[in-house]
């Protein structure tokens, strides 16, 4: 006991080597006390040597399964992004104590990490029952809510707790989203005006800014609809993601890219609808990829796998100019991408099914993407070039290297040209393998379009894609990209050519994409 003791004080004094080289000495005399390989964990949480940590914490796992240790190994998981040993090690923990609310939130935030939102519901639920002072399980449950579209739960959940804790700022925002849901924009506006995040340790302020705007839009004053989505993206760019967005490393790879472009001799070919069983979705972010890739979920044949790295992890290996120019592409990299896909989807269990790869910026490797599938098809979506990127500005994205640039309008433009530039160097690829389909057709002709895309892909339409959206609630189909609480309804018309509304706004974009606005007939 008085090992024990001056090893937590050298802890607790951040002697940590000291304290190790106790625990190492002590466990020569005895290899199998729970405490030392606790401590010794702990010491090597401290030093961030994370899969030391872990194997201290199996073994004391061995030697006393407990809820405790289990939690621990979860959260230590989490940290090296093993997510599916992270869900493991709780669901073990759940079996020997059910009653932590703290375990049952994570539990459900790493069904989430799962893609398994609607599973999720039960577990926050379940926490706020166990603790009904423990506020995250009810941010958690209101944010799933919100985009899983079940407004009605939502309404019962917001009220219910902003009646037991009437000054919370965060569940004042959500009555916020709740009272913009149900288009009662003027209360709404009030709520969310009377909040403020500045000092809060995630980003709540960017999110109540961002709804700030999207209210202003709704009521027609552009101006300052611009103005708070600005004052939103500039507020994360200061506080979340200076040192990503200074980088501007994304910027910096597609404009090398274009150093390596080579155009190659275009070739002549013959026109045919042959049924392909690998799609490409791609376009650039807010062109409508989401919406196209929900009308085709709905089909019985159709399989989507929606925007997973499965390309950028196939050729990470290979140099940027043969990513670019693809001189000497062989099977190896088709291998190599379909072995990254089955750990997503069981193809042998949808061998008769036609797998849709939906992942927006792959357009800037369309010519590889036909290298390594010459079989495969391409539809490339495309929306007015200054609706995209006003969306685009306005959009609350998951930030990495690319999405980090949409915080700033003049780089999303200068993103947009380079990416069009790249994709249109790539003219040999055969007409049949790539349609060209405009958001704009879409939402006006419905019918007409997907009569097109359908023959391209060469399915027979069904009746289940004009109705997609009730097949996404009826199949509890969760779309996890910015677009979820847009494509969870009929088709509207009412984003095309928003950025009419903007003109003052977008005046300094439009000499960097006019070319495109040109080339594409708007």
């Amino acid at each position: 006991m008085q090992n024990i003791n001056l090893i937590k004080k050298y802890i607790k004094n951040k002697r940590y080597g000291d304290a190790e080289k106790i625990i190492n000495k002590l466990m020569l005399e005895d290899k199998n006390n729970y405490q030392y390989y606790l401590l010794l964990g702990y010491i090597h949480i401290k030093n961030n040597n994370i899969n030391d940590a872990i194997k201290n914490y199996q073994h004391a796992k061995k030697l006393n399964l407990n809820d405790t240790v289990l939690n621990t190994l979860s959260k230590l998981y989490v940290r090296v992004n093993n997510y599916d040993q992270a869900l493991t090690e709780l669901s073990e923990s759940l079996k020997i104590n059910n009653k932590n609310p703290i375990t049952m939130n994570n539990y459900g935030c790493l069904l989430i990490s799962k893609k398994r939102e609607s599973e999720s519901i039960k577990y926050f639920q379940n926490s706020i029952k166990l603790d009904s002072n423990y506020m995250d399980p009810k941010y958690n449950l209101l944010e799933i809510l919100d985009k899983t579209s079940n407004i009605k739960l939502f309404e019962e959940t917001i009220k219910k707790e902003r009646k037991n804790f009437p000054h919370d700022s965060i569940l004042k925002y959500f009555n916020g989203v709740y009272l913009s849901l149900i288009k009662n924009w003027n209360d709404a506006y009030k709520i969310l005006e009377s909040i403020s995040f500045k000092k809060h340790n995630q980003n709540w302020e960017y999110k109540r800014l961002n709804l700030i705007g999207s209210i202003y839009h709704e009521i027609k004053d552009y101006k300052q609809s611009f103005i708070n989505h600005s004052n939103a993206n500039n507020f994360l760019i200061n506080n979340y993601c200076l040192d990503t967005f200074k980088n501007n490393s994304y910027y910096n790879k597609l404009k090398k890219f274009l150093t390596f472009v080579e155009n190659n001799k275009e070739k002549k070919i013959k026109n045919n609808n042959k049924k392909s069983s690998m799609i490409f979705i791609v376009g650039f972010p807010r062109s409508g990829t989401t919406l196209l890739d929900t009308i085709l979920s709905s089909h019985s044949k159709i399989k989507v796998l929606e925007e997973k790295p499965l390309i950028e992890k196939t050729i990470n290996e290979i140099s940027d100019s043969e990513k670019i120019n693809c001189k000497n592409i062989d099977n190896k990299l088709q291998k190599k991408y379909l072995s990254y896909l089955s750990k997503y989807i069981d193809t042998k269990s949808i061998s008769n099914k036609i797998i849709i790869d939906k992942m927006p910026l792959n357009l800037v490797y369309a010519r590889l993407i036909n290298k390594i599938f010459p079989d495969a098809k391409i539809i490339f979506c495309l929306r007015h070039p200054l609706d995209t990127i006003l969306s685009c500005y306005f959009q609350n994205f998951i930030l990495n290297e690319a999405m980090v640039n949409f915080l700033d309008l003049n780089r999303t433009a200068k993103i947009f040209n380079l990416t069009m530039e790249l994709f249109n160097s790539y003219k040999e690829i055969p007409s049949d393998k790539i349609l060209n389909l405009k958001y704009e057709n879409i939402v006006t002709n419905f019918d007409h379009e997907l009569e097109v895309v359908c023959k391209f892909i060469g399915i027979k339409k069904e009746l289940s894609m004009k109705e997609f959206y009730k097949f996404n609630a009826y199949n509890e189909r969760v779309v996890r990209t910015a677009s979820y609480n847009q494509v969870n309804k009929p088709i509207y018309t009412s984003s095309k050519f928003k950025w009419l509304n903007y003109k003052d706004e977008l005046k300094p974009v439009i000499p960097i994409v006019e070319k495109w606005i040109n080339y594409y007939k708007y």
